[in-house]
């Protein structure tokens, strides 16, 4: 057979093709697992966000009722409870 007749150009084509294929799939995969791990990393950032928020209103509403509760015994302290209060 004459080295001419054999179809070396339609062979090289296909396999480029193949090739081509290939990478584009490796690149398609490599953006997801990229949006992935950015997905996570967020998710987890706006939970720590979360937990950290409702520890603060936690601390505020504690500090809050520690204030209410100094007043009242202030007031319970300053005014006896057997004298009738000033009008």
């Amino acid at each position: 057979m004459c080295p001419s007749e054999i179809p070396l150009t339609p062979r090289f084509r296909t396999a480029q093709l193949e090739i081509e294929d290939e990478q584009a799939g490796s690149a398609f995969a490599l953006r997801s697992r990229e949006r992935y791990l950015a997905r996570n990393a967020r998710l987890q950032r706006d939970k720590q966000e979360q937990a950290e928020e409702r520890q603060s209103k936690r601390a505020n509403h504690a500090a809050a009722a520690a204030v209410t509760a100094a007043l009242a015994r202030a007031k319970s302290k300053h005014r006896p409870s057997d004298d009738p209060p000033p009008q």
